[in-house]
């Protein structure tokens, strides 16, 4: 007899775990969703340079060909980092890139210009102020700037790369810029290891930063959308990715 009540909280501590994995799940799904939502917000609607440089609305490439102009003093494992590097990008977007013609050259719409250091801070993008090419070339890393025409539709896009640095380094931040000039323009450490982040050197995107560049060109996310309308969507477009086996 003494033993029956023994059995019984045996059984008890048992099915425990059972009630309660549920419901950390679904707690742990809830904080995974809240912070991509917020990674994909800082990315996308922020800017480290300059808040006046933020975008207000969605704005993304469209699916025309872009054609993809490499310049400069590039040596042959630049050329094929790009390439692969331009390959995800397609693959995870839906744009298609496809490289210039030497007649095709000026007319190109993403261009990426391998230069050294000195030159980073003087070269001329169109109406793009000298204050912000010095700013942005003192680093002496990489950069990108993007043009827009209107606010929801990127036009344009140059990439300038440090070709003193390392391979590795030049790897890296090549599929930084080339993610980034596709319209998710900040950095972040929300998540690490991360493309977004200053701190990370990676060559291949991590699977929340996969998470970004899929949810910004899905197709009901539609360029134009003000922030606020565009994060809603956002965070339905996440959770159905988080919910996928």
């Amino acid at each position: 007899m003494p033993c029956r009540p023994l059995i019984g909280w045996i059984s008890l501590l048992v099915m425990l775990p059972l009630f309660f994995q549920p419901h950390q799940a679904q707690g742990a799904n809830e904080e995974e969703l809240n912070r991509l939502t917020r990674f994909f917000e800082t990315v996308v609607f922020g800017s480290e340079e300059d808040p006046r440089l933020a975008s207000r609305v969605i704005a993304k490439w469209r699916s025309r060909p872009i054609t993809v102009a490499i310049q400069g003093r590039l040596n042959k494992h630049h050329g094929a980092y790009a390439s692969a590097h331009l390959t995800r990008m397609a693959k995870w977007t839906g744009l298609r890139f496809k490289q210039a013609k030497k007649s095709e050259i000026g007319k190109a719409d993403l261009h990426l210009l391998f230069v050294r250091r000195k030159e980073m801070q003087s070269l001329k993008f169109g109406n793009i102020p000298p204050s912000l090419i010095a700013k942005l070339g003192r680093s002496g890393g990489c950069y990108f700037i993007s043009m827009k025409k209107p606010p929801s539709k990127i036009v344009k896009a140059f990439i300038v790369v440090n070709i003193e640095r390392d391979d590795l380094a030049i790897n890296a931040c090549l599929l930084e810029e080339i993610a980034q000039s596709l319209g998710l323009p900040n950095d972040t450490n929300i998540y690490r290891p991360s493309i977004f982040s200053d701190l990370d050197r990676l060559t291949v995107p991590s699977p929340q930063d996969e998470i970004l560049i899929r949810t910004l060109y899905d197709p009901k996310l539609r360029a134009g959308m003000p922030r606020t309308a565009a994060m809603k969507q956002v965070r339905e477009l996440i959770q159905e990715r988080l919910q996928r086996p």
